[in-house]
């Protein structure tokens, strides 16, 4: 009883210390690039800022995917609106509620790291601003982050009832990985199912254990869901039928919108050689490629009733994911940072798995019955083997070659560091030319962005102005006019909306524009063009544009 709770202890001592690592670590990273996150253009221009105009819009009564469009999970909504009661709503309150969401995710991070070996403590050390970043377009995004890294954590260490129903929870946050990771936990669960079936007591009580944690999370989400915004609005986002429209309006995908990333349009060799040591994507490219080679490697020589079974499924889990968001969920051609800590993590886990001296012992075992023995595995030792034989042409391939992981893990750090430069370079930059100031209030900002702002108030103090895109103006600048929505793309708008927009531009005498992509400027679509046909450009900037209204 003293041994167990001296490993307990000693477990708890380890995870604490992990965790305080990766706490101080992102929230040292947000304080570095603090100038490029509490940012005129984040909250302003971007995404970020329409989360808090999205709890101002709940507050005054109107009902998102009916009164707005909304294309996340609900839970993200109400986290918001407990943040936003409790400092209000402003930029300093996204961030806290961001960075809390995030030191959850720094607790994930510890949960992996003290199963794995100092190679991939250290990769995830290096990495870690590649797989989280300071700040998210939206609180949806950390939420995920930590719902799903826990999910993964509990898969690993062998808790996949818990791990079944965090996932749950995540699809009411986003309904979108979440469902790929659901159906890999269902999977295997089906496949530890099947081999208890000749047991039909203990396979039902097995799935009765396994289920009923899932069916309860899933019930007290939908539940408390519908009883804050109602069924419409739970019905409409529990599917992700509404972001699939924009994607598909919009050219999204990794080989759409996105391929800008990894295959930009560039002149020579040098310049793709610059481009991928100093941005992420080389990073992200290598370690994608290396995350599949330890999947195939993994699966197979896979062996059901080995110690690392469960690192294994775990490692197989974050393969499936990571290829189900490049090829079925991939964006515009910064989504790479919106999953990157599961490349991360999967590389991480495969390393620690596989490495040089462990395969080759793995190796030994399993052509030695007599070593199989010693490794606790005698029991399945001819069963294994006649299903491994099938695969014995890859073992000398699995063990001597595609996994000398040192030079996999020394290429993979070296790319992470110097895939900061172009981040870095930038923050740098912001550093030495924003600064904050109460025309931008108190957000940090560049002279033409406040040159343009000032321009813009200037114009609002005199006649009425609708500022015509995302982020919270209205919130920060009474002066300034928004509309009642939360994100504009196409797709996402509801007729309720677009109704209530018509009315206000109906009122107004200026209408200023982000300078955008004309998809994702609501002023040139079709919706609005026999009212657009009713102002003039009077004024162009760097950033935005003024309509005035023809007398």
């Amino acid at each position: 009883m003293m041994k167990k709770r001296g490993m307990i202890f000693s477990l708890t001592s380890r995870l604490t210390l992990w965790w305080m690592v990766f706490a101080f670590e992102l929230t040292a990273l947000l304080a570095v690039q603090i100038p490029a996150v509490y940012n005129f253009s984040t909250f302003i221009l971007y995404d970020a800022g329409s989360i808090l105009r999205a709890d101002r819009l709940l507050t005054q009564g109107l009902s998102p995917t009916i009164d707005f469009g909304y294309s996340y999970g609900m839970l993200s909504l109400i986290y918001g609106r407990l943040i936003f009661a409790l400092g209000g709503q402003t930029p300093a309150m996204y961030l806290v509620g961001t960075w809390l969401m995030e030191m959850l995710v720094a607790l994930g991070l510890a949960r992996f790291a003290v199963r794995w070996n100092w190679a991939s403590r250290t990769l995830l050390i290096v990495a870690a601003a590649h797989a989280v970043q300071p700040v998210y377009l939206a609180l949806t995004h950390p939420m995920e982050a930590a719902l799903l890294i826990h999910a993964l954590a509990d898969l690993a260490d062998g808790r996949r009832a818990r791990a079944l129903a965090l996932t749950s929870a995540c699809v009411f946050v986003k309904p979108s990985l979440a469902f790929a990771l659901g159906l890999v936990l269902l999977i295997s669960l089906a496949w530890r199912l099947w081999r208890e079936r000749s047991n039909e007591r203990r396979l039902m009580k097995s799935l009765i254990t396994a289920l009923a944690p899932a069916a309860l999370t899933a019930s007290f989400c939908a539940a408390l869901i519908a009883g804050y915004f109602g069924w419409r609005p739970l019905l409409n986002s529990i599917l992700p039928f509404t972001a699939r429209r924009s994607y598909a309006a919009l050219g999204f995908g990794f080989f759409g919108n996105g391929r800008s990333f990894w295959r930009p349009e560039l002149n020579g060799a040098g310049d793709f050689i610059w481009y991928y040591l100093t941005t992420p994507a080389g990073f992200w490219i290598a370690a994608s490629l290396s995350l599949c080679s330890l999947c195939a490697a993994t699966i197979f020589g896979f062996k059901a009733h080995s110690a690392k079974t469960n690192d294994r499924e775990t490692l197989i889990a974050l393969t499936v994911c990571h290829l189900f968001f490049v090829f079925a969920l991939y964006a515009w051609p910064g989504s790479w940072s919106y999953y990157s800590y599961l490349l991360v993590l999967g590389v991480g886990t495969g390393i620690s798995l596989f490495r040089p001296g462990v395969a080759l012992m793995e190796w030994r075992n399993e052509e030695s019955p007599k070593n199989a023995e010693h490794a606790n595995i005698t029991e399945h030792a001819e069963n294994y083997r006649e299903s491994a034989s099938l695969f014995r042409v890859f073992r000398y391939i699995r063990v001597f070659r595609v996994f000398r992981s040192h030079w996999m893990w020394a290429l993979l750090v070296l790319l992470a560091l110097t895939g900061y430069e172009e981040r870095y370079r930038a923050v740098a930059g912001d550093w030495r030319y924003s600064k904050r100031g109460a025309e931008t209030a108190m957000l940090w900002a560049d002279e033409r962005q406040r040159a343009e702002w000032a321009r813009v108030m200037e114009m609002a103090q005199r006649k009425r102005l609708l500022f015509l895109h995302n982020g919270c103006a209205n919130l920060l600048f009474p002066a300034a006019q928004s509309p009642p929505s939360c994100f504009f793309s196409p797709g996402i708008q509801t007729p309720v909306e677009i109704a209530a927009i018509r009315r206000q531009i109906d009122t107004a005498d200026v209408v200023v524009s982000f300078n955008h992509a004309a998809i994702l400027d609501p002023w040139t679509w079709e919706e609005f063009a026999d009212q657009r046909a009713r102002f003039d450009v009077t004024w162009r900037g760097v950033y935005l544009t003024i309509h005035e209204r023809l007398r």
